[in-house]
Formats: C-alpha cells, sequence, structure tokens
C-alpha cells in the first residue's frame, strides 16, 4: 500500500460570496483502487457544508467484467453529480481526477444558481459512496453506489444503486436469471421481511406500497459471505420517514432457491 497525494486547495468563487475549500486523499490497493475527495462550501456568516465522494474503481482494468463494473460508476457518478443546471467539463473514463471534476461540478453548480438565478437557496451538499465487492462471491463483482443529495427541499434525495457482475461472461445478474424456486424464495423471504417490520401474524400489506397488495421482494439486493440483503429504498414499500429497509436473509435459508455458486 502507498499513500499518494494529499491536497489542500481554495478557489475563490465570483466576488468572494463563496468558496470551495477541496481536500484530496487516495490510497492504492491492488486490484481495486479507492479513494476521497472532499470541498466545503463555505458562505458568509455560515458553517462550511462539506461534500464528500468515497470512491473504488479498477485501477487496471483489463478483464471485461472490470471494464463494465468502471463504465458503471462512470455513469453513476455523471447521474449524481451532473444532474444540475450547471454542467462542466469531464475525464472521459473513471480515474482520480474524474471524481475530482465531478465533485467540483456539483458544488460549483450550486454557485451557478445562487449567482446566475436566485440567491435564495440553500447550500449543496452530497455525500457519496462507491464500493467494488470482490470478496464475498469469488465468481462475481457487487457494485454499491449510495448517494444523498441535498439541493433544497424539506430533505436530502436518494439516488442509489446496486448492481452484479458475472465475472466470467460479464453479464449482469438479475432477479429473473437470481431464482432457481422463486415460490422458495419468495416464502422465505416475507418471512424476514415480516419479522424485520414486526408485522403482526395476521396484519396484512395495506400500510405498505406494494402494488399487488402482497409481499413483494425488492429492487435491489447483495450478497455478503453470509447473507443475502434486500434493500427497499424509501417510496419503494414505505413512506420516506421510514427510511432504506434491509431485510437480511442468512444463506443457509436462502442458497438452495438462488442460482448462484455461493
Amino acid at each position: 500500500m502507498r499513500t499518494l497525494i494529499l491536497l489542500v486547495a481554495v478557489i475563490g468563487i465570483a466576488d468572494a460570496q463563496a468558496q470551495l475549500v477541496r481536500t484530496e486523499e487516495k490510497e492504492m490497493l491492488e486490484p481495486v483502487t479507492k479513494g476521497t475527495c472532499k470541498e466545503q462550501l463555505v458562505l458568509p456568516a455560515e458553517d462550511p457544508v462539506e461534500s464528500v465522494i468515497n470512491y473504488q474503481y479498477f485501477g487496471f482494468p483489463d478483464e471485461p467484467y472490470e471494464k463494465q463494473a468502471n463504465q458503471w460508476i462512470y455513469d453513476y457518478v455523471k447521474t449524481v453529480a451532473m444532474d444540475t443546471l450547471f454542467i462542466g467539463e469531464f475525464p472521459k473514463a473513471v480515474s482520480r481526477d474524474f471524481f475530482k471534476a465531478a465533485l467540483r461540478n456539483f458544488l460549483e453548480s450550486y454557485n451557478y444558481v445562487r449567482f446566475r438565478i436566485s440567491d435564495d437557496v440553500p447550500a449543496y451538499w452530497l455525500q457519496t459512496n462507491i464500493i467494488l465487492d470482490t470478496v464475498s462471491l469469488k465468481q462475481y463483482v457487487q457494485f454499491k453506489g449510495e448517494s444523498a443529495v441535498y439541493t433544497g427541499g424539506a430533505h436530502p434525495f436518494l439516488i442509489n444503486e446496486y448492481k452484479m457482475l458475472d465475472k466470467k461472461s460479464a453479464k449482469v445478474v438479475e432477479w429473473n436469471n437470481l431464482l432457481a424456486d422463486s415460490s422458495g424464495f419468495m416464502t422465505v423471504a416475507e418471512k424476514y421481511f415480516r419479522k424485520t417490520e414486526k408485522l403482526k401474524e395476521n396484519q396484512d400489506y395495506s400500510s405498505y406500497f406494494f402494488e399487488s397488495g402482497k409481499f413483494e421482494h425488492s429492487q435491489n439486493f447483495y450478497f455478503t459471505k453470509n447473507k443475502l440483503v434486500l434493500i427497499y429504498l424509501p417510496y419503494e414499500a414505505r413512506e420516506w420517514a421510514r427510511g432504506t429497509i434491509y431485510v437480511n436473509i442468512p444463506k443457509g435459508k436462502i442458497k438452495k432457491y438462488l442460482n448462484i455458486n455461493w
């Protein structure tokens, strides 16, 4: 392991009404490169507001699945950082400079809005975590992108993505090719969902957002060495105040229903 650069920079904005203070840290690990980019939005008479991207990517992508995973990361970060009025230039591939440019772009969009449209806007902030899991499942790589983004309003919004890639074929693993026994899986999954939500024996799903009125598995999932985690984002199963629902299903209870080398 070698620690590379620690850099602090202050960028003057317009008439000095706002500043971005950037801190970058990076470590090189094989085969996954990990690092952090941080920036602070400094406003007059207000506490600094920090935005962070914790990132991972394949630093030397040789295999097709590594290139595919890096493309996911690239597209995901652009979605998070470029969904604004101010659109800056981005490097053409995932890299340390790419994450730095993405975070700068996101916060510069605040200044674009503040100085060109309206000064009555709250400070923007972004918290992003990107994880590449190559360990939990030896034949697969899992990508987790989790972001909380605030650009005004009552609360931040979430931009979360979870993907699973077969290393051999470089193809995405989805529910329709993951389930060997859908009925058996749903029975076990519902049991653990109800346990997580502390539902009574005869309690129905009228307070949930399941269109069928019956239990539905989540759109998102990921694996650890010992369990499958179902992830229900806000408004997928319940309202925002309930938060993200994580349903943990032990490996021994679910493995036989799945088409996966676990």
